[in-house]
Order: structure tokens, then C-alpha cells, then sequence
């Protein structure tokens, strides 16, 4: 009869080291699953959006742009590129922020300013263009590419 109590304690012992080494591994597969899941979707969150809010098109001796690009997204963005096409979609002018953009006599430099959310780029083509409508584009560091069509404004004499 005493052996048979002992390994009625050996059995209980085994039952509750089994259900012990379950429950940890149970735990420690839902942590790691809850992680992925959570950084999957916070991965997910982190999508760069953008609007051009405002696009004027200045026309005299040569044409002055200005963009005003709101950041609506959850990602920083600069503006890698803009450009002025003809409603057509053939580049007229295009600018950078190196300055190596081209023009119909010189590069054109992109310049930009932040104001909170509002990112206001700027940039001069040298040869002017004739009265007409145009699409002025822009395409940011995350590859969004924002458009907005405008008529020209000529620049008072």
C-alpha cells in the first residue's frame, strides 16, 4: 500500500509540472504573437499623406512658383521634387532642392520652408511661360506625388 501512495504523488507532481510547462509556453507563444500583431499594425499607422492647400504661378521676365504642401500623414515629409507641366503632362521646368533640376536656361533650386504641418516650397524657372493653364507636381520623399492644376497669374509691370 505505501507504493502505490507514492506514486500516486508521483503522478500529481507530473500533472502539475505538465500543466506548468503548458501554461508558460501557451504564454510565452501569445506574447510573441500579441507583439507581432501590435508592431504590424503600428507599422501600419505610419502612412505619409499629403495636399497641395495652395499652388500660385507667377508670370513675367521668368515664372516664380509656390506651393503650400499640408503633412496630414504620421511621417515627415520634404518635397525631393516639383515641377511645372503643361496641361499635356510635358515638363516645362523642373526644380530640386540641390539645384540640379532642369530649365530652359539654367537649373532651378527648390526651396522650402516648414510652418508646422505646412511645408511652402518655392522655385523660379527662368524663361516665362504664356498665358495658359498648367499642372504644377511635386513628389515627396515617400514617393507621393501631388498635383495641382492653375491658371498662370500675370505679374503686374
Amino acid at each position: 500500500m505505501r507504493r502505490e501512495g507514492i506514486w500516486m504523488m508521483v503522478g500529481s507532481v507530473m500533472l502539475v509540472l505538465i500543466t506548468m510547462i503548458a501554461a508558460v509556453l501557451l504564454y510565452l507563444w501569445f506574447t510573441g504573437y500579441q507583439s507581432r500583431v501590435q508592431t504590424g499594425a503600428a507599422s501600419i499607422n505610419l502612412l505619409p499623406a499629403a495636399s497641395i492647400t495652395e499652388a500660385t504661378l507667377m508670370i513675367n521676365n521668368h515664372t516664380s512658383v509656390t506651393l503650400s504642401v499640408e503633412n496630414v500623414g504620421d511621417t515627415s515629409i520634404y518635397i525631393t521634387e516639383a515641377s511645372i507641366l503643361t496641361i499635356n503632362g510635358e515638363t516645362i521646368c523642373t526644380a530640386t532642392p540641390s539645384g540640379d533640376g532642369n530649365g530652359e536656361a539654367s537649373p532651378s533650386k527648390l526651396n522650402e520652408t516648414v510652418v508646422g504641418n505646412i511645408l511652402i516650397a518655392s522655385f523660379t524657372c527662368s524663361q516665362p511661360l504664356s498665358d495658359g493653364t498648367y499642372t504644377v507636381q511635386a513628389v515627396t520623399n515617400s514617393g507621393l506625388t501631388l498635383q495641382s492644376t492653375i491658371m498662370d497669374q500675370l505679374s503686374p509691370s
